[in-house]
């Protein structure tokens, strides 16, 4: 006997039925494919998005040190940092603890 009879034996199911079962889970294997695709289109693109935003973060970042060079008060850098570290958790800066407010902060791979 073949599958499809033993089958439509066992669990008498129509013929109907089992082509309507068939094209159930071949919709279902299709819209998961659907939403694997777009998943990933959409991560990607928020990877992008993201890549650029921490360029021009690292950017600033850079040029207020250059103009700054000397000794920086913490609270200067603060919305620098805390979007730098919050958004690209490399953990790039680094400052010298001291007990005074002022921190040299210096910045490297």
């Amino acid at each position: 006997m073949k599958l499809p009879v033993v089958f439509l034996l066992c669990f008498r199911l129509t013929l109907g039925e089992l082509i309507f079962m068939l094209k159930l889970s071949h919709f279902i294997f299709g819209y998961l494919i659907f939403l694997l695709f777009g998943t990933l289109i959409f991560y990607e693109s928020n990877t992008v998005e993201e890549k650029k935003r921490h360029i021009q973060v690292n950017n600033h970042i850079r040029q207020f040190i250059q103009r700054n060079n000397v000794c920086l008060k913490e609270h200067d850098l603060y919305p620098y940092v805390d979007y730098f570290l919050d958004k690209s958790h490399t953990g790039l800066w680094h400052s010298s603890l001291s007990n005074t407010n002022t921190t040299k902060w210096t910045f490297g791979q």
